[in-house]
């Protein structure tokens, strides 16, 4: 049995590599873990509490209370991602008359590139499948690619579905049943 972790954030371009990874990847009796990060949320007033200056408020009590806060929105929402995710799998699984295990996780954190490695360096994972955004080299340098720093970093293949505005109607077919 094979472990396959779906990063997956409710985005047309990882639900798109969810419906590949299912279509192409998926072998009966493999574990399929759908994955994601709740972003914590970083504002401007808590970056300047992070001064060398402020070192004393970082162990305060409301600064704690702040970051637990963040924590659990993040959570909050990466679980909402999940249960969204969940239900459009479903979907697409009973169009297909298919079943699948299917695990989530939920993490938070700041950066969702490394706490993706972070994971699947802690499991037996067979393969990592993300999607592709399709940005150019300064997106990509400016915002940071979640699927460049996986295939760098994460143990296990890694594999990025490219997203192309066709695979939206292919995501709503049935496809022909083989003989």
């Amino acid at each position: 049995m094979s472990k396959i972790v779906i990063a997956f954030d409710n985005t047309k371009y990882s639900r798109n590599a969810l419906s590949w990874a299912i279509e192409n990847a998926y072998h009966p009796g493999d574990k399929v873990v759908l994955l994601t990060v709740g972003v914590l949320s970083c504002k401007f007033g808590d970056l300047i509490s992070n001064t060398f200056e402020d070192a004393q408020y970082q162990n305060s009590w409301v600064n704690q209370e702040r970051q637990k806060n963040a924590e659990a929105e993040a959570k909050k929402e990466a679980e909402k991602i999940l249960e969204e995710g969940l239900e459009w799998l479903n979907q697409h699984m009973q169009k297909r008359d298919m079943k699948i295990n299917c695990d989530t996780v939920a993490l938070t954190g700041i950066d969702p590139r490394t706490r993706i490695v972070d994971y699947v360096s802690s499991q037996d994972v067979y393969m990592l499948v993300l999607g592709d955004r399709g940005l150019n080299a300064m997106q990509s340098q400016i915002l940071g690619s979640v699927s460049k720093h996986c295939i760098h970093s994460a143990p296990c293949p890694v594999l990025t579905v490219k997203y192309h505005e066709s695979d939206e109607q292919l995501q709503t077919t049935t496809p022909p049943q083989s003989n």
